[in-house]
């Protein structure tokens, strides 16, 4: 249950909650926003619906689920060991201090709010835990953080996610030639991702190396060898290994984000002619810059005259 709780927010900074004298780290494994418009609405005689006034935004939310067992595998920074029951009493009890306070969640980052309430669900089929829904609302005091926090992007964790995929493989037993150089791959990535725009072509090749080596290092200890399957070959198909597969998947996805950053939230599709083109007649036909495509095919050697069957990069899905 701690591994789900890491794969959602698996990018972000820990939950916490600072009110008074409290400070409190604690899991989140779900997280609503919740925001929108004060509208006013003007109904007339004889005529259907109404004119609005938009007077403001109503104050933003957060409804934060989360739940409160004591394990080893929580979040950084959570008191895994001691979540049930003194985390949680006590984040409970935060709940009686009558002012602002700082909430950073996850997906937002630090926001002064105010703790509006919370529900607390315990059972007699799962003892020493509980599950919690707390609700926060954001209090309109002027604060800079809350204006300059960004959420991190994938190459900002690439490298940390790679880290974490070697480890739990090691742990598992789990090693061969295409996860040792693993983390040489995702720190190339992480460079290339900051090179100029020429080479995003190249950059976009080698997301597609690691993307395989990923598959193989999966491949190699997942698949069976007919009946005299090999104990490597089982060793990520264990549910006790369930989180070295899940980490090197998260390590694949981070690395296709990658792309997807480097493209400035764009992506990129294949296109081939049974004739010579040039950039400027691919442009056209696509209704795209000629410039963004020569950068994004700056390894093609002549753009003015394009053999017949060369792959063409052009944006969108």
């Amino acid at each position: 249950m701690a591994d789900e709780v890491q794969e959602v927010f698996k990018l972000y900074p820990t939950a916490k909650w600072e009110v008074g004298s409290y400070s409190i780290t604690f899991p989140a494994e779900r997280i609503e926003e919740i925001g929108g418009n004060r509208l006013v609405p003007h109904e007339r005689v004889y005529r259907d619906g109404a004119r609005h006034d938009d007077t403001g935004s109503k104050p933003r939310g957060w409804q934060i689920t989360s739940g409160f067992y004591n394990d080893e595998e929580h979040e950084e920074g959570v008191d895994g060991l001691g979540l049930y029951p003194d985390v949680i009493n006590e984040l409970i009890d935060s709940f009686d201090e009558h002012e602002v306070g700082t909430l950073t969640t996850p997906t937002r980052g630090p926001r002064r709010c105010r703790a509006d309430s919370y529900r607390r669900v315990e059972t007699s089929e799962e003892r020493d835990a509980c599950g919690v829904v707390f609700t926060w609302v954001e209090d309109n005091e002027d604060d800079a953080k809350q204006a300059t926090y960004a959420a991190p992007s994938g190459k900002a964790i690439a490298e940390s996610l790679v880290a974490e995929a070697m480890g739990a493989c090691t742990d598992e037993g789990a090693w061969n030639e295409d996860l040792s150089s693993m983390a040489d791959f995702a720190s190339d990535l992480v460079g290339m991702a900051e090179a100029p725009g020429e080479f995003v072509s190249d950059f976009e090749a080698r997301v597609n190396q690691f993307e395989g080596q990923v598959d193989r290092v999966v491949d190699a200890f997942t698949q069976a060898a007919g009946e005299a399957q090999s104990e490597a070959a089982t060793l990520l198909t264990d549910p006790a290994a369930s989180r070295a597969g899940r980490k090197l998947n998260e390590a694949r996805e981070a690395a296709a984000s990658m792309t997807v950053d480097r493209l400035g939230g764009e992506t990129t599709r294949p296109v081939t002619y049974t004739h010579e083109v040039s950039i400027f007649d691919v442009a056209t036909e696509h209704e795209q810059d000629p410039n963004a495509l020569m950068s994004l095919n700056a390894s093609l050697p002549d753009m003015l005259a394009i053999e017949p069957n060369t792959t063409i990069l052009v944006f969108g899905s």
